[in-house]
């Protein structure tokens, strides 16, 4: 009833327009949207890549135009949330662009109407109201209404069926990021039969929107599929069975729990196929979430010293998602065909049953006891002397 209840009123907060976005100019506003992005990307997920927090690996460093589009409560007047927002011709010659957006797939006519949307982050207390919908919404719409042909963006596999939902679709494999863990390079394009399929909450914001303008962009959608055979994206959803062996593979974790608890906890994992030297997750970063290995071995490494390798059925990143610490070590694949099963920290909320929740956190300490146990022996003066 609780999760019911949030989101009607969630979606009574995006129908009476509590929340509105617009494109910061005054200095106020700017720096309002910096103020956000600093709690989030800096203090909560320590994910700064440069001086500013404006910055990116694939070209956020590079001294190009953007406008910022901010996010206010109407009721506390306080910006609340807010996105970058860069023209993608002015990002071609940048190596790292083009592989992050699959830039190479259009022509120059095309990027040119098209905007990369970087940054988009909401704090923390409004992460469950329609902000991020109200920021993304109006932000595509108002590209389409200035003439734009849509939006480009690489998003963290377990946002992948947020953007689906918000009118984005994948238009490249799943791929490893030089700050670590993965992306999914997607295109927004002007297609209201596809927004009215995915039930997009985001629909209302495009009234003003002519979708017969777009058809031509809806069918370089469909060419680009049948040119491709279809996009693998690389990345699916955790399909849990009953046989013995699927069971093993996150028995360390759900041993113990109900079916329903069960149920929950999996909802929404993502299996990844991981490539030899894929960072899994850096060392410092601030995400949250956590995975069990199903396939292959990671290294877990701490500058050039690997100081623990994972096996099938070995978790990884509890410690940071449990206490809300940043990543104490690089993961990342040791062989090619890794595989790798990803929870977000939400999997251990959405278990709302009080036994199953024991359950859990029991499974929890038992296995945090055993890595310290094993650690204890592994520097253990008696160990080491045996080398």
């Amino acid at each position: 009833m609780p999760s019911l209840l949030q989101n009607i009123s969630a979606q009574w907060d995006l129908w009476t327009g509590r929340y509105y976005a617009f494109f910061a100019k005054t200095e106020e506003d700017i720096q309002g949207c910096v103020d956000v992005l600093e709690a989030v990307r800096r203090q909560e997920l320590n994910r700064v890549s440069g001086k500013s927090v404006l910055d990116s690996h694939s070209f956020g460093a590079h001294n190009l135009d953007y406008r910022l589009v901010a996010c206010k409560d109407k009721k506390t007047g306080q910006i609340i949330g807010c996105m970058r927002l860069t023209n993608a011709l002015h990002t071609k010659p940048i190596q790292a662009s083009r592989e992050e957006y699959q830039l190479d797939l259009f022509q120059d006519d095309m990027l040119n109407k098209l905007s990369i949307f970087t940054r988009l982050v909401v704090l923390k207390h409004y992460r469950k109201s329609p902000a991020a919908v109200v920021i993304v919404g109006y932000s595509f719409a108002s590209i389409l209404e200035e003439g734009g042909l849509g939006m480009l963006m690489s998003c963290e596999p377990n946002l992948f069926s947020l953007y689906q939902r918000l009118g984005c679709r994948p238009i490249g494999p799943l791929h490893n990021s030089p700050s670590g863990g993965y992306r999914v390079p997607m295109i927004g394009i002007a297609d209201r039969d596809y927004f009215v399929e995915c039930g997009s909450p985001a629909l209302p914001l495009f009234k003003h929107v002519d979708w017969d303008k777009f058809a031509f962009m809806r069918k370089w959608y469909h060419d680009l599929v049948e040119e491709k055979g279809g996009i693998n994206v690389g990345v699916e959803f955790y399909k849990a069975s009953k046989e013995a062996d699927d069971e093993a593979v996150h028995a360390i974790l759900t041993d113990g729990l109900s079916e329903k608890g069960k149920k929950a906890f999996l909802k929404n994992a993502m299996t990844i196929q991981c490539k030899e030297g894929d960072i899994i997750a850096a060392e410092h970063d601030g995400g949250k979430a956590f995975g069990v290995v199903t396939q292959g071995m990671v290294n877990a490494r701490k500058g050039d010293t690997t100081v623990n390798v994972l096996g099938e059925g070995d978790v990884f990143g509890e410690i940071a998602g449990v206490l809300n610490t940043n990543r104490s070590a690089d993961l990342i694949a040791a062989t090619s065909g890794t595989e790798v099963v990803l929870f977000s920290v939400s999997a251990i909320k959405r278990i709302k049953d009080d036994a199953d929740r024991a359950i859990l956190w029991q499974n929890m300490a038992q296995m945090l006891a055993r890595k310290v146990l094993a650690t204890t022996e592994l520097l253990s003066p008696k160990s080491i002397s045996k080398d």
